[in-house]
């Protein structure tokens, strides 16, 4: 039985790859993590069908034992490079994961190229084959194939290469691994004490589109982080400075304030995928979900009590002074 093992094993990228071996079948897999870092959750559904070995992974000696007799090595993005002397155990594949992404690409371009050996072979375009069942074939008759053996046979004395990358042209990206042109609607229902100023959310919606989503749960918790980080920064978050030294005079948790857990409302996400969205392709999600609900909250306080305050955070005090100015302001016009 061949022996798989898998450095970082325990993390997002490293249990993936983990899944993917053992729906194989007949392989010993070994996964090899310090699991410092908390995910070892993240083996819990296969734990069963795994052998953990616990190591520094970044001392090459105490894991090269566990090395030894592996037919292939999966390293994890976060593992470093070692030295190793000639004497230590070589297994016979290794593959450094670098970045989901670039591995995307680069796995696409290789394929990319294959075609174009095989297509000659099967009296076809290279667009027009693709790789299915152990096969590369002619997608409008699959009976024109050939098995991934004989496929390979085709590259010849030069092997396929591909480093991945995304092209500054999108057009040239087959498909677009990565976008741009991201959108969302950040929407906040809000309730104002007119004799306090304290502002309460009730609700906050964000619908987001981020093109091709490849994992909706991690998305939509994207999402739910990027509202309460939002609902922070426009009701609590302040930093206050020194005009004179430059210095920050709240730089702790007893006076910086954040939101807390009674701040937060009902939250709700919608993620705008399927057709129209899907090939676009995958667009980033990090940051705009979170730039939104600041706008929202600022126009829904404005909407409540018929006055803006023009900076965040929205505190009673700037509350009570936007009512005041609006109430000199309708003095001074009557």
């Amino acid at each position: 039985m061949s022996k798989y093992v898998v450095t970082g094993g325990a993390g997002f990228i490293g249990s993936a790859i983990v899944r993917g071996l053992l729906r194989e079948g007949g392989r010993r897999v070994v996964v090899l993590d310090n699991f410092l870092t908390g995910h070892e959750r993240n083996l819990d559904e296969v734990r069963s069908g795994i052998e953990i070995e616990r190591a520094d992974i970044r001392r090459y000696e105490e894991i090269a034992p566990i090395l030894k007799g592996a037919d292939v090595v999966f390293h994890e993005a976060a593992i470093p490079s070692v030295p190793r002397s000639i004497d230590d155990p070589q297994p016979s594949h290794e593959v450094n994961i670098d970045g989901t992404f670039n591995v995307l690409r680069a796995a696409v371009d290789a394929r990319e190229a294959l075609f174009a050996k095989v297509a000659p072979a099967l009296n076809a375009q290279p667009d027009d084959l693709e790789c299915a069942n152990g096969t590369v074939r002619v997608k409008s008759d699959p009976s024109r194939s050939l098995n991934w053996k004989q496929a390979c046979s085709k590259i010849g004395a030069m092997p396929v290469t591909a480093r991945g990358h995304n092209d500054q042209i999108a057009g040239k990206n087959h498909p677009d691994l990565t976008n741009s042109g991201v959108g969302g609607v950040g929407m906040a229902d809000v309730e104002v004490d007119i004799e306090t100023g304290v502002v309460k959310i009730k609700k906050m919606v964000a619908v987001q589109d981020c093109g091709l989503i490849i994992d909706l749960k991690t998305a939509e918790s994207s999402c739910y982080g990027a509202l309460a980080m939002g609902i922070s920064y426009a009701l609590f978050e302040e930093k206050v400075m020194d005009q004179a030294t430059g210095r920050m005079l709240n730089p702790n948790m007893e006076f910086y304030r954040l939101a807390g857990l009674n701040d937060i409302p009902e939250l709700v996400v919608h993620m705008m995928t399927g057709k129209g969205y899907d090939e676009r392709g995958v667009i980033g999600l990090g940051e705009p979900p979170v730039i939104s609900p600041g706008a929202a909250i600022a126009n829904a306080v404005a909407n409540a009590i018929g006055a803006r305050v023009s900076f965040l955070p929205i505190t009673p005090d700037k509350v009570l002074a936007a009512l005041n100015q609006k109430d000199m302001d309708q003095k001074a016009g009557a």
